[in-house]
């Protein structure tokens, strides 16, 4: 299997990363309700690029991203976002 296969959400269009980041708020309010508890911050590994990371935010969500690769990474610290590399 090639590194092609992992790297499909880099290339994502912006209008994609948009409804990605409902999605994920529509769950986070679904657990709040269910659980009782309020989510305001979410971890996202892996993060690539960030580029969920402003649409996530306009929700009121504080984000932090984790990723193995350094370049994409850097490519996020250069956009602003708070995004740090892990092993």
């Amino acid at each position: 299997m090639g590194f092609d296969k992992f790297v499909w959400h880099v290339d994502a269009r912006e209008d994609r990363s948009e409804i990605e980041a409902a999605y994920i708020h529509g769950i986070t309010e679904w657990a709040s309700r269910k659980l009782g508890k309020k989510y305001r911050r979410i971890l996202d590994v892996p993060c690539g690029t960030g580029r969920l990371h402003p649409f996530l935010r306009d929700c009121g969500y504080e984000v932090e991203g984790m990723d193995l690769s350094e370049e994409m990474v850097g490519e996020a610290k250069e956009r602003g976002l708070n995004c740090s590399e892990e092993c």
